[in-house]
C-alpha cells in the first residue's frame, strides 16, 4: 500500500514539474508567456525596451543553448551542467566567477549580472517578466541540455508523410514503397548515429483530408520532420503548418513550390512552374535570336499563375507577354490571328490537349508554326496527335529524369518497386537521400535547428537522380532549372537526350 502511494506521488510530482518545463520552453523559444503576460527586454547599454520576443533566449544562445556566434558577439553556453561547473567560469574578459546557482541565473537574466556581481556583456538582454514565468524560464534551462525535439529519442527519430488514397492510392503506394525501401536500407546499415529511423504514413482520400492529417502531424509531438508529402492542391495551408509549428518538410510533391521567397522550414526538391517556364525561355533563346512569347492556358484556376509567369518573362526579357485563355474553341480562330499578327513565336502552353489540338490545327491553317513549350506536368498524350507541321517545334519540360538511371534502377529492382509513377519516385528517392544527408551533418546531438542547417549547407550535392542539390539560406528549391527534351511527332516519342537548362534570372 505504501509502495502503491509513493509510485502515485512520484508520478503526480513528475506530471506537476512538466508545466513548468512546458511554459519555460515557450519563453525560451519565442520570448512569450504562456499566461499571456508582457515580457520585455532591455536592449544595449542604454537599455531600451523591446518585446522579448525580438531577442528570445534562443535566438543567440541557440535551441540548444551551447550559443551562436553572430559577428562579434560570442553568446555563452547555457547548459545547467556548463553553468554549474565546480570550478565556475571565466568572462571573455579573463576574470573568473563563482558556478552559477538558480537564484544567480535569474539575476543574470534579470539584471545582467554574473554570479560575482559583475556585469555581463551589454548585448545580453536583461529581461523583465513575472516571477512565475522566471522560475519557468529557470527550470527549462536547468532541463534544456537533456531536451529533444518532437520525434526524437535516444534510439530513434521519427519521421512522417501524408499520402494520397483512394483514387490516387496506386500513386500514394509507390511514393510509400520508395520511402520505406531507402529508410529500411539506412536501418540495415546500422541506422544514424545510433539511431533507427522510422516512418509513419497517413492516408487521406481529399486534398482536405490530407490538410487535416499534415496539420495534426505538425501539432504532434510524434514527428521530427514530414518527408515527400503530397500537398498538391493545399500548399498554402500545408506550407503555413509546417512554418507554424517549425516541423522541417522535406520533398514535399507539388507543382507549386514557394518561388517568390523562403519558407524557413520547407525545402523543395523540384523547382516550380515558374521557374520551368523560364527555363524553356533560355531554351527558345537557343533556337531563334527574337524571342517572342506568348502564353496559353485552359483553366481559370491557372491565372494567377499564367499572370505571375508573365511577369517573371517580362522582367528577364523586357518585352510584353501576352495572355490568351482558350476555354473552348469559340473565337479560337479570332485569337490565334492576333498571336500571329504579334508577331509572337514562341508559345507556353499549360492545359488540356484537347485545346492543344485544336490550337495547332487552326495555326496550321493559318499558316503560322510557332514553337510550342508544354509543361510535363500537364503532358497529354495528345501532344503526338499534333499536325506534322509541327516536328521539331514541340518541347516539353521536366524536373525528374533520372541522371544515374543505373543508381535509381537496381534500387528499384532490389526493392521489387511498383512501375508506374516513376517521376513522383524520383522525387520520393530524392527527398529521402537529402533527409538522409541533412542527418549525417547535423551529428548526433540532433534537433530541428541544426538539421535546417545541415540542409542549408548542401552545395552541389550528388543525389544521382536529379542534378546536384543546392540549398542555402536564402535559397530552399533544391533545382533552379528544367530538363528540355522535344517530341518526335513521327515516331509518337521523344527525341534526344534531354538537356538541362539552368533558369537565369
Amino acid at each position: 500500500m505504501k509502495i502503491g502511494f509513493l509510485l502515485a506521488l512520484l508520478w503526480a510530482t513528475a506530471v506537476m514539474a512538466a508545466p513548468g518545463e512546458d511554459c519555460g520552453r515557450r519563453i525560451f523559444m519565442t520570448g512569450t508567456s504562456p499566461s499571456g503576460e508582457e515580457i520585455t527586454a532591455l536592449v544595449g547599454k542604454e537599455g531600451v525596451p523591446v518585446p522579448a520576443s525580438a531577442v528570445p533566449c534562443a535566438g543567440c544562445h541557440g535551441r540548444d543553448g551551447l550559443g551562436r556566434p553572430e559577428g562579434s558577439v560570442i553568446p555563452s553556453n547555457i547548459t545547467w551542467s556548463h553553468l554549474t561547473k565546480p570550478y565556475g567560469g571565466v568572462s571573455p574578459s579573463g576574470r573568473r566567477f563563482p558556478p552559477y546557482t538558480e537564484s544567480s541565473l535569474k539575476r543574470a537574466v534579470t539584471e545582467g549580472l554574473d554570479p560575482a556581481g559583475q556585469a555581463l556583456d551589454a548585448a545580453m538582454p536583461r529581461f523583465r517578466m513575472s516571477p512565475e514565468d522566471l522560475d519557468c524560464l529557470v527550470a527549462f534551462i536547468k532541463h534544456l541540455e537533456h531536451e529533444l525535439d518532437p520525434g526524437l529519442s535516444d534510439d530513434a527519430v521519427v519521421i512522417g508523410s501524408v499520402l494520397p488514397g483512394g483514387r490516387l492510392r496506386p500513386l500514394g503506394d509507390a511514393i510509400e514503397a520508395v520511402l520505406k525501401a531507402y529508410i529500411g536500407d539506412i536501418n540495415q546499415g546500422g541506422g544514424l548515429y545510433g539511431r533507427r529511423v522510422i516512418l509513419k504514413v497517413e492516408r487521406c482520400n481529399s486534398p482536405q483530408g490530407c490538410l487535416e492529417k499534415i496539420k495534426a502531424m505538425t501539432r504532434s509531438e510524434e514527428v521530427f520532420a514530414i518527408i515527400g508529402a503530397f500537398i498538391a492542391g493545399i500548399e498554402e495551408e500545408a506550407l503555413k503548418a509546417a512554418e507554424e509549428s517549425g516541423t522541417p518538410l522535406v520533398g514535399p510533391i507539388t507543382s507549386f513550390p514557394e518561388e517568390e521567397g523562403v519558407l524557413s522550414h520547407v525545402f523543395f526538391v523540384e523547382p516550380g512552374l515558374l521557374t520551368q517556364g523560364l527555363a524553356m525561355i533560355d531554351f527558345a533563346e537557343t533556337l531563334t535570336e527574337d524571342v517572342r512569347p506568348a502564353i496559353i492556358f485552359t483553366d481559370r484556376v491557372q491565372e494567377s499563375l499564367v499572370k505571375a509567369l508573365a511577369q517573371r518573362i517580362r522582367r528577364k526579357t523586357g518585352k510584353d507577354v501576352p495572355l490568351m485563355a482558350i476555354h473552348s474553341v469559340k473565337g479560337l480562330k479570332g485569337k490565334i490571328a492576333l498571336l500571329k499578327g504579334q508577331g509572337t513565336n514562341v508559345l507556353l502552353f499549360l492545359g488540356r490537349g484537347s485545346a492543344l489540338l485544336a490550337t495547332a490545327e487552326e495555326a496550321q491553317e493559318q499558316g503560322w508554326t510557332p514553337y510550342i513549350f508544354l509543361f510535363g506536368h500537364f503532358l497529354d498524350r495528345a501532344v503526338f496527335d499534333l499536325p506534322e507541321l509541327f516536328e521539331d517545334k514541340v518541347f516539353v519540360s521536366f524536373t525528374a529524369i533520372p541522371q544515374s538511371a543505373e543508381e535509381f534502377l537496381d534500387f528499384r529492382k532490389d526493392h521489387s518497386l511498383p512501375g508506374r509513377f516513376m517521376p513522383f519516385q524520383i522525387i520520393a528517392y530524392a527527398s529521402a537521400k537529402i533527409f538522409e544527408q541533412g542527418l549525417k551533418r547535423a551529428g548526433r546531438r540532433l534537433d530541428r535547428e541544426k538539421f535546417i542547417a545541415a540542409l542549408e549547407s548542401l552545395y552541389r550535392y550528388d543525389v544521382s537522380v536529379i542534378p546536384p542539390v543546392t540549398y542555402h539560406a536564402n535559397r530552399h528549391i533544391a533545382l533552379s532549372g528544367a530538363f528540355v527534351v522535344g517530341v518526335d511527332l513521327a515516331s509518337r516519342g521523344f527525341a534526344a537526350r534531354p538537356v538541362w537548362v539552368e533558369a537565369s534570372p
